[in-house]
């Protein structure tokens, strides 16, 4: 089952690699905007952690997530491992503007 969270991001931590093994990962946390906001800590796994290459503190995104539990030595752990990050609709329309070279106009066409 898959999950999802509207927010802003809160921090972005560096990437996390292992010394044995091929695998990394990048953490994050995204601030929801409930009435009561809560602080939310996710995980992305190897190529998923690219997505989050730009994001910065502040940038309002939907992160698509699932839920993992595992047992390890009778102690229980849950994961929140994200398979897709946007940025919401509105911050990438600016990002296209800003990258409008000045003096450009709109062609009517």
């Amino acid at each position: 089952m898959s999950y999802e969270l509207k927010g802003t991001v809160k921090k972005v931590f560096d990437t996390w690699k292992s010394d044995t093994s091929e695998f990394y990962k990048r953490e994050f946390v995204v601030t929801t905007g409930d009435q009561y906001p809560s602080d939310v800590k996710f995980s992305a796994l190897k190529e998923k952690s690219d997505q989050l290459e730009g994001l910065k503190e502040g940038d309002s995104v939907l992160v698509r997530f699932d839920l993992k539990g595992r047992e390890y030595n009778e102690k229980y752990y849950v994961d929140l491992n994200a398979w897709k990050v946007e940025k919401a609709a509105a911050e990438v329309a600016e990002a296209v503007d800003r990258k409008k070279p000045e003096g450009e106009e709109d062609l009517p066409f």
